[in-house]
């Protein structure tokens, strides 16, 4: 098991835009502009830019745990 100096924390903003969800996760620009531009995300777009609320996010990402490959 992990003990805490093994364990990275990273703060996040409370809301992400597709560089925060490229930078904090991994994630392409692609797959980025993709989960922001998916209905069930929870995403809302201001100014013309996408954007999410983190903890929405997190949510929704623990959500797909057990559902395989996210398309």
């Amino acid at each position: 098991m992990a003990n805490n100096e093994q364990i990275k924390q990273i703060e996040l903003p409370p809301v992400l835009s597709h560089k925060e969800l490229q930078t904090a996760f991994g994630f392409s620009r692609n797959l980025a502009y993709a989960l922001l531009n998916r209905p069930d995300v929870g995403a809302f777009v201001l100014g013309g830019r996408h954007f999410i609320a983190t903890e929405t996010f997190l949510k929704w990402i623990n959500s797909q745990g057990n559902k395989g490959v996210i398309n």
